[in-house]
C-alpha cells in the first residue's frame, strides 16, 4: 500500500500539490459563503491544471505570459 502512495506521489506529484493549493483557498472561499462554492470549483480546477503543467515539466512562465497584457510583462 506505501508502496503504490509513494509511486502516486512521485509521478503526479505537480498535480498533488495544485490540487492541494486550490482546495485549501477554495475552502478559504467556501467561510465567506455559500454562493462562492463556484470560486471554490474554479480554484481547485486551475490548481489542477497548474499541475499538470509541472508534471508534464512544461514552464508555467509561457502560461502567464499568455494571458498577461503586453504592458505588463
Amino acid at each position: 500500500m506505501k508502496e503504490e502512495v509513494k509511486d502516486f506521489l512521485s509521478t503526479n506529484l505537480g498535480k498533488v500539490i495544485g490540487l492541494t493549493i486550490g482546495v485549501v483557498l477554495g475552502i478559504i472561499y467556501l467561510f465567506f459563503g455559500f454562493f462562492k462554492m463556484i470560486v471554490f470549483i474554479a480554484l481547485a480546477a486551475i490548481g489542477y491544471f497548474i499541475g499538470t503543467k509541472i508534471d508534464r515539466n512544461e514552464d508555467i512562465r509561457d502560461l502567464i505570459e499568455r494571458f498577461l497584457p503586453n504592458h505588463w510583462r
